[in-house]
This record gives C-alpha cells, sequence and structure tokens, in this order.
C-alpha cells in the first residue's frame, strides 16, 4: 500500500512541479506523508495487538506460534517506519 501511495505521490508532484505549482506540490507531499504516516500507525497497532489472532487465522503450526508471533511482533510493529 505504502509503494502506491509513493508512487502516486511522486507523480503528482513531478506534475505540479513542472507546471510550476510548488504551493499545491508541498501540499500533495504533506498529505501523502499523514496518509502513510496514519495508516501505517494504524496497521502496525492491529499487527501488534492482533498478530496471534492472525497467525491462528492463518493456520500457523502452535509449535511456531511463540517465535512468529514474537517475529511479527517486531516486523509488524514497526511497519510505520517502512516509508
Amino acid at each position: 500500500m505504502f509503494s502506491f501511495v509513493a508512487t502516486g505521490e511522486a507523480i503528482l508532484i513531478s506534475q505540479h512541479l513542472g507546471a510550476n505549482r510548488y504551493k499545491s506540490a508541498r501540499t500533495i507531499a504533506v498529505t501523502a506523508i499523514s496518509l502513510n504516516l496514519i495508516s501505517g500507525t494504524i496497521i502496525s497497532m492491529f499487527i501488534y495487538f492482533f498478530g496471534s489472532c492472525l497467525l491462528q487465522f492463518m493456520d500457523s503450526p502452535l509449535e511456531l506460534m511463540d517465535e512468529t508471533s514474537l517475529y511479527l511482533r517486531i516486523v509488524g510493529g514497526f511497519l510505520f517506519f517502512k516509508h
């Protein structure tokens, strides 16, 4: 999801900069960064708090549940740093 927003953001900012509309390019950049930060935070919180449920839904083996849950909390919990 983050890469789709980043690609669209880059296209729109480039178009606006090419048309010398710097203020709207800045607005687009701020909006896209805010959208990625907010959605990344929400997804990270969901994965951090409900990762075990998600793993159970995916039928992860019970003997690996502790390790996969920890991994998912680390990786998913810091997802908002990705972009």
